[in-house]
Parts: structure tokens; sequence; C-alpha cells
């Protein structure tokens, strides 16, 4: 019979992984965060039910890693409903978010325009590449709505390309309520003056 002294206690279960996973489950449910915290809860729990499944004495908390799990699945779909509720909002955001772009845009050639006419004795330029080294950049010639240069590189230099339509012939500090540019995209236009009028405004003469 062996000596009760030399007997090793049997070692504590284990439930660090269980409790890991029902954490997890929780904050994720709480920040609605179930990418990044509601897959591990999901992973851990998993991992904590098979091996209490398979070595019980050494490993509990079963019931905790099924928490953890049925919170880990439940926040990936909280996850998935708040984005597709959010999808309009986030659409909209993005359509004001060119919409000004565009309109910074029109204030920009307004600037270059109006440059131009002041170096040459008020004189309107007939074409981009006149006015477009007093812009800087070429991209202010590009409406960000326009798909057809969107994911097209485009010299930075190169003011022959634009998005925009340009009536600067006849344009004048003496007209100064006559558009020189209008965005197709927005139905937003410059006039000579340099202001941009959106589409439901109508230029003062």
């Amino acid at each position: 019979m062996a000596d009760p002294r030399t007997l090793k206690p049997n070692p504590k279960p284990r439930i660090a992984l269980a409790i890991v996973s029902l954490v997890l489950g929780i904050v994720s449910v709480l920040f609605c965060i179930g990418i990044l915290t509601g897959i591990p809860a999901i992973i851990t729990g998993h991992v904590a039910r098979r091996k209490v499944r398979m070595n019980p004495t050494g490993y509990r908390g079963a019931r905790l890693g099924m928490a953890g799990l049925a919170l880990g699945y439940f926040s990936l779909v909280q996850t998935i409903l708040l984005v597709i509720a959010l999808q309009p909002a986030l659409g909209k955001a993005k359509v004001q978010m060119e919409y000004f772009h565009c309109a910074n845009n029109l204030r920009q050639i307004g600037m270059a325009v109006q440059i131009y006419a002041t170096v040459n004795d008020g004189v309107f330029p007939r074409t981009a590449d006149q006015f477009g080294p007093h812009m800087g950049f070429s991209t202010f010639l590009i409406c960000p709505a326009d798909a057809g240069y969107r994911n097209r590189k485009i010299d930075s230099k190169d003011f022959s390309q634009t998005s925009y339509i340009f009536t600067l012939s006849g344009a004048s500090p003496a007209t100064p309520a006559e558009v020189i540019v209008q965005c197709p995209f927005h139905n937003m236009t410059l006039t000579a003056d340099g202001a941009v009028h959106r589409p439901d405004e109508t230029p003062q003469p």
C-alpha cells in the first residue's frame, strides 16, 4: 500500500480558458465589437468545452465556455445587423464628403482663374492649362464622384484632364454672374466672381 504522504494531490481543475471566453463574449456584446472580441470568445469557448470533454478531471467550466460561445455568436449577429443598419447613413456621409470635396475643387479653380486674370490685366483664361499653374495641382480638376478618373493615376501637373465643364469663353470681370465652370455630377457651378453655387441656388445678377 502506498504511503499517503507520497501521494500527489490531484491538480486543481483549470477553468481559465472558459473564463476568458465568457469575458470576451461579454465585452463583445457590450461594445458591439464582435469581430475583435466575439470571434476570440467563440474560439476559446470551443477549445474550453473540448478540453472539458477530453479531460473532465483536469478542466472544468463547460457552462462558462458555452456562455462565452453564445455571447460571441450573438455579438457577431449584433455587429452584422449594426453594419446593415448604418449602411444608408454611411452612404449619405460619403456622398456629403464628395459634395464638399467637389465644392472645394471649384473654389480652388475660381481662385486660380482670379489670379490669372489679375496677372493678365483682367483677361480671363480660356483653358485649364492657362490657369492650372496658379492652382498648383491638377487633382482639383477631378470631381471625386467621377468614377472614370477615380482609380487612374494622373500627373499632378497635367491640367488637360478634367471632370468639369468649362465655359470660360467670353467671361471677364465685367460679367461676375456668368457661369464659367459646371460639375456634371453635383450640378454645382462656379461663376466668374469666384463664387460656388449649389443646385438649389440661383446666381444673382
